[in-house]
């Protein structure tokens, strides 16, 4: 039985028209990326990949940094990126994934790329809550759609860096789509699709575990076939790249660019005590939503996922933070009967702004919102709000 009953199959006519808007939108954001952002902004995040990809495409080691200074010498940007700021650090599958954006000339790549991102932030938002509520008020769409782009300094700053996240969070709710709609090649593809950063690697992993529980083993074997093939594909073309991967990786984390909360507290006693509560508490969350349906619990257990993640995981900058797009997004359809909820959560997100432009210590902005995020998560389950749609519809 479908776990989602009550939910109508859009006829095609809709799927079109919203698949031509989706497209029209994502143009007038490459457009404005194109004549705006490129024309000023040069030290993309997105070019270090973009190179990497097209060096493994001809067959060298991405990893090896003798081929990523020649590279930045030819396109005179040695100066623009700093020695640590120019290594590829992405998984080499991410080659595949991607093919279509590292053919393109680095300019109209990063445009629509851009673009891209822009207009994901938009979409998802919209696509939750429609999905949740059958005729939502505009203003709460307009409110939502306007706060999680402009008003979330963590979007802009991925739209204009070139980042990867926006990437990973539709990866995240594609998998939870298609699994609750019974549609595992696609479930797997997407969880895939979240794979292309190393924090998604470990928020694909938590979602495989969450569908083990629930007996979806299909889902599992395919996203684990599909995984195991793309690696087989890539040693055969570059031969074994981890170490260089995981090397790349440690140097970062020794540059003074990446923060680990934990490490702040200064005492080991305090250190200790913050990570095993934070692993006890997205213990607590697992286990009380365990007897929810899965088209609800999904939702559960990756917003606690994420907050655990952006906690306990060393993080670089503060662009991570706009992972808790997510989370934000699932408190908010928690309780959209009191508008309560939507201040304290708009306030969450206004605040950045506020940290950015004040330039507040980064630790200060990376452990403030997640915590508030967590504290947000513990009160809607203690008060045991739901989403009603997924559980008047869902099945164990």
């Amino acid at each position: 039985m479908n776990i989602i009953t009550s939910f109508r199959k859009p006829d095609s006519r809709k799927t079109v028209l919203l698949v031509a808007a989706f497209l029209i939108v994502w143009a007038i954001c490459t457009l404005m990326s194109r004549l705006w952002l490129v024309p000023q902004q040069r030290n993309f995040d997105f070019f270090p990949r973009w190179y990497g990809a097209r060096i493994m495409l001809h067959g060298d080691n991405p990893y090896d940094v003798a081929a990523t200074e020649e590279l930045l010498v030819k396109e005179d940007l040695n100066d623009i990126y700093s020695p640590w700021g120019r290594f590829f650090y992405y998984p080499a599958w991410i080659t595949y994934l991607l093919l279509p954006f590292w053919l393109l000339p680095f300019p109209l790549s990063v445009s629509i790329w851009t673009g891209l991102q822009l207009t994901l932030s938009m979409i998802m938002p919209m696509l939750l809550i429609f999905y949740v509520r059958r005729h939502p008020s505009p203003l709460l769409l307009a409110a939502v759609v306007l706060l999680s782009t402009v008003g979330f300094y963590h979007t802009v700053n991925v739209f204009v860096l070139g980042q990867f996240m926006m990437l990973v969070l539709i990866g995240l709710l594609a998998a939870w789509w298609f699994t609750i709609n019974e549609k595992p090649w696609l479930a797997g593809l997407a969880l895939v699709f979240v794979t292309v950063r190393p924090e998604g690697m470990v928020f694909a992993a938590m979602f495989i575990v969450g569908l083990l529980l629930d007996r979806r083993y299909k889902e599992v074997g395919i996203f684990t076939g599909m995984m195991v093939g793309l690696v087989l594909i890539s040693f055969a073309h570059i031969g074994f790249w981890i170490p260089d991967f995981v090397s790349g990786i440690l140097i970062y984390g020794d540059t003074g660019e990446v923060a680990f909360i934990p490490s702040l507290l200064g005492s080991p006693v305090l250190k200790f005590t913050f990570i095993a509560g934070m692993f006890g508490w997205g213990g607590w969350l697992w286990w009380s939503v365990r007897n929810i349906p899965p088209a609800e619990r999904l939702l559960w257990q990756m917003a606690a996922v994420i907050v655990l993640a952006l906690l306990l995981l060393p993080q670089a900058q503060d662009y991570s933070l706009a992972y808790t797009l997510l989370p934000i997004w699932f408190c908010l359809l928690l309780d959209l009967r009191h508008a309560s909820n939507l201040i304290i959560l708009a306030c969450l997100m206004l605040a950045s702004w506020v940290f950015a432009l004040a330039e507040t210590p980064l630790f200060v902005q990376q452990i403030s919102l997640p915590l508030a995020l967590g504290i947000l998560i513990t009160i809607h389950r203690l008060e045991n709000h739901h989403l009603p749609r997924l559980q008047s519809s869902g099945t164990e």
